[in-house]
């Protein structure tokens, strides 16, 4: 669960179809299953993926606050076998 009043704005706002990086990552305190901070799992998924900050947008967001770093690589391999073409 987001703590970040301007987090959870942002993902107000990207549930309207917005893109952006969540302002305060840095801040929160939420953790996914295995302990990794926001930042901490986002950064794996980019580690993983050949996806940076400015490609994500809302499914991407949703699936990566649901499933942590699974989530996040899935969303986007999910998205690249759909399009044939890479997630950006």
């Amino acid at each position: 669960m987001l703590t970040q009043p301007s987090d959870i704005r942002v993902m107000e706002e990207l549930n309207a179809g917005g893109s952006a990086l969540l302002p305060e990552i840095e801040h929160e305190a939420a953790v996914d299953w295995h302990g990794l901070g926001l930042k901490q799992a986002l950064g794996r998924v980019f580690d993983l993926t050949e996806c940076t900050e400015n490609d994500l947008n809302s499914g991407f967001w949703k699936a990566f606050l649901r499933g942590g770093v699974q989530g996040g690589v899935w969303f986007i391999e999910s998205s690249e076998k759909i399009t044939g073409e890479a997630y950006r």
